[in-house]
């Protein structure tokens, strides 16, 4: 087994796993704290935890375990070299079939449709429609090397590898993955997700977004003023997109844009290394010290309580009803909670926004998001420079929130472009450039 893996670090490219080394030596001074300081205040958050009932999963014990999915009402697990089904909500565990020919080891679980996909570190990707008695190859086009990812947008499937960016295979028609690295410097991919109808990849210290169907991949920093991060994981939830990174939460909307820090008080910067989601629960793993903590938020991180404490490498968190599953470097275990979710405070703006459509420039789509204080009648037009009415996007009734959507230029001239919002007495006008 991989040395990185086993430090929980097993998809991230050469270079973040060195700068991450560097981090940790300085990690307990990063706001003037001494580490005996952290050190201290560790012990004072760790004292103030709940008792913790973790059960083990008899089945699958002592060996890492590093990926856990729902399929067809039906748990997995994969460990390097097994796969495991849950039935009864878990309370039954039995080994399933394995991929065939394996010659490296297994890795990541997603769920779509009729289908439970894995990413393996040496063999492509396999699926199974059958509960995992049998797996498929489903790996033509793919490059050698790891698969550390996979999502959905659209009618389309994309994984994320080790060393060769992203790949793009049509879910109905297509037998074959193409590349699908428009925009992309780096190629190593950490994590690959989707938010509303845009695209996220963390690939080495990027951050990278792309709208469906749009023409490339763009750099987006989560920080301000702009600095690296490396994106361990990203998770939509309510109406923003959270991501968990070497320098702790950041939550964007679902555009993956106005990026603001939501850290965990007690364990600020620090490595936010798995997400999951129940109801408005936020739940995040966190690593310190190479030890590791789950803490959770119910009004979406404006405040975090710690949910647990362990000393064992934290691979994957999952959440089924009013259970929470951690996949461990000591195998699979599980804590029977109750969620107790309060419902989250108010997340309505208090003023109108149009914000810049993005991309800009863009060919052919671009998205345009606007947010409404209250809910009321909105027209979204577009204009060419003459004045000359374009499209119509929006015309009705919106609820107060935040929306998106989608102008799609086709069969227009390049060229600039204006949009307008007006909702009650508000009106507000910006520019585009479409590029063909």
């Amino acid at each position: 087994m991989r040395v990185d893996k086993l430090l929980g670090i097993g998809y991230k490219t050469q270079v973040a796993v060195e700068m991450e080394g560097k981090a940790w030596q300085f990690a307990g001074q990063r706001r003037g704290l001494g580490i005996a300081a952290v050190l201290l205040a560790t012990v004072l958050w760790v004292g103030g935890v709940k008792s913790q009932n973790w059960v083990q999963v008899s089945k699958i014990d002592s060996t890492p375990v590093y990926s856990v999915a729902l399929h067809n009402g039906m748990l997995f697990a994969a460990t390097a070299d097994s796969v495991f089904k849950g039935t009864d909500g878990g309370n039954n565990w039995q080994a399933a079939a394995v991929p065939p020919g394996l010659t490296g080891e297994l890795f990541r679980f997603f769920a779509h449709g009729a289908f439970l996909y894995i990413g393996t570190w040496n063999d492509g990707v396999f699926r199974t429609s059958d509960g995992g008695q049998s797996w498929e190859a489903y790996s033509t086009g793919l490059p050698a090397g790891a698969i550390t990812g996979l999502t959905v947008l659209g009618d389309s499937i994309y994984a994320g590898t080790g060393g060769s960016g992203v790949y793009v295979r049509r879910l109905s028609s297509s037998t074959s993955w193409s590349a699908y690295n428009e925009g992309l410097s780096v190629f190593g991919v950490n994590s690959i997700g989707t938010s509303g109808n845009h695209l996220t990849a963390g690939i080495a210290l990027y951050f990278y977004v792309r709208p469906q169907g749009g023409a490339q991949w763009t750099e987006v920093y989560l920080n301000s003023p702009p600095a690296q991060r490396l994106v361990h994981e990203t998770l939509p939830l309510g109406s923003y997109l959270f991501s968990g990174t070497d320098d702790g939460i950041y939550r964007g909307d679902l555009n993956a844009q106005n990026w603001e820090k939501t850290d965990i008080a007690g364990l600020p910067n620090r490595d936010v290394e798995a997400l999951a989601a129940d109801g408005t629960r936020l739940y995040a793993g966190v690593r310190f010290n190479l030890e590791h903590f789950i803490w959770y938020t119910d009004d979406f991180g404006q405040n975090w309580n710690i949910q647990a404490h362990e000393f064992v490498e934290l691979f994957d968190l999952f959440m089924t009803a009013g259970r929470l599953w951690a996949a461990r470097l000591d195998g699979l275990w599980y804590l029977d909670i109750s969620t107790d979710v309060k419902e989250p405070k108010s997340q309505l703006p208090t003023d109108f926004q149009l914000g810049q459509n993005y991309p800009n420039p863009f060919n052919p789509a671009t998205t345009i998001t606007f947010t409404l204080p209250a809910s009321g009648q909105v027209e979204l037009k577009v204009y060419d420079v003459l004045g000359r009415d374009v499209r119509r996007l929006v015309a009705g009734f919106k609820k107060a929130g935040t929306h998106s959507v989608r102008f799609d230029a086709d069969g227009l001239p390049s060229g600039v472009y204006f949009y307008q919002l007006r909702a009650g007495k508000y009106e507000s006008t910006k520019k585009m450039i479409l590029t063909k």
